[in-house]
């Protein structure tokens, strides 16, 4: 009976993280799992500490490697030439050729065929596989944006 308590506690415990886990947001879906087995470590080492079974020094050395990541994000700020240099920024306007080419619509352009439906189907379809709330990127989605306004402000009404 005294064993059985544990593993019906470890169940719940791992049926709610598994519950909380189906709840987030696919693109953070990483970041949970890297919480939750940090949790499960802490977790891990006071019920080893408790029981007696790991000294309390490994409990903490074990608990600041659950810490390590958040520590790390911290060096930066204290060490300064640690920091990474950002990529030079693109000021420059984009052209129509190079939001043709970030549309797929090189071709319609060239045989001057591009009409408005064209742009607006190659640029939702574009958006549907690199939208950052289906677990694409920022940048590419800024990008597929910028051209499409270009290509529209390009075509006579």
């Amino acid at each position: 009976m005294f064993r059985l308590i544990p593993i019906l506690l470890i169940l719940g415990l791992i049926f709610l993280g598994y519950s909380w886990l189906k709840k987030q947001p696919t693109a953070q879906k990483r970041k949970a799992i890297m919480q939750l087995l940090a949790a499960l470590l802490v977790l891990l080492l006071v019920v080893l500490a408790v029981t007696g079974r790991i000294h309390w020094l490994g409990a903490a050395l074990g608990a600041l490697l659950a810490l390590a990541k958040p520590l790390l994000g911290l060096l930066p700020q204290i060490l300064p030439f640690l920091r990474r240099k950002s990529p030079p920024s693109r000021s420059a306007k984009m052209d129509t050729a190079e939001a043709a080419e970030v549309l797929g619509l090189q071709r319609e352009l060239q045989a001057r065929q591009l009409n408005r439906d064209m742009v607006i189907s190659a640029h939702k379809r574009l958006m549907q596989k690199v939208h950052p709330d289906r677990g694409g990127n920022d940048y590419l989605a800024s990008r597929i944006n910028e051209a499409k306004t270009v290509l529209l402000q390009s075509i006579p009404s």
